[in-house]
């Protein structure tokens, strides 16, 4: 946090893998779950007093197992490869987002959601289209995206930035 709030840049992109603090959704080792979001709401008011503009990135999507377990389960069971699948986890993933925007938004700063685009209804992209034409998964394992799937988040965070310039 010090590193950041020294540096000469007064616009910063924060993600993380927020699900991890809630029980819900991930692991979690209880030493952060009771302070987390009042921690969490403390440093982005440091920010603010350094003249730091926020652009919090919301939640991937979150699959346990993961995203090529899920896939083959489907496979074995449909004899195919759907492009969105059902999260059932969805619920608690826009729960953390849900948190995670209140605050953002209530210490000024800006919140951009990935599920918005990634799953809309509950169900969420999977498959995406790589080098010439080729499917490709859209995350390797329960959180990370493939370096297409990166590409492709990032397109969507540039536009809702270019599309949302100003603060609240």
């Amino acid at each position: 946090l010090t590193t950041l709030l020294t540096q000469p840049a007064t616009e910063i992109f924060l993600h993380a893998n927020w699900g991890w603090y809630e029980p819900a959704i991930g692991v979690n080792y209880g030493y952060y779950q009771n302070d987390y979001w009042r921690q969490f709401e403390e440093t982005l008011e440091a920010f603010s007093r350094a003249g730091k503009k926020i652009n919090v990135i919301g939640s991937f999507p979150v699959w346990n197992p993961t995203l090529p377990q899920r896939l083959a389960k489907f496979f074995r069971v449909n004899g195919n490869v759907p492009e969105t699948l059902n999260l059932p986890e969805i619920p608690a993933v826009t729960s953390v987002d849900a948190k995670l925007k209140d605050v953002t938004l209530r210490t000024g700063h800006r919140f951009i959601s990935v599920l918005d685009d990634l799953c809309p209804d509950k169900s969420c992209r999977v498959i995406i289209k790589g080098k010439e034409g080729k499917q490709v998964l859209l995350q390797w394992d329960s959180i990370h995206p493939t370096r297409e799937g990166g590409a492709l988040i990032s397109r969507q965070i540039l536009k809702n930035f270019e599309q949302n310039q100003s603060f609240p």
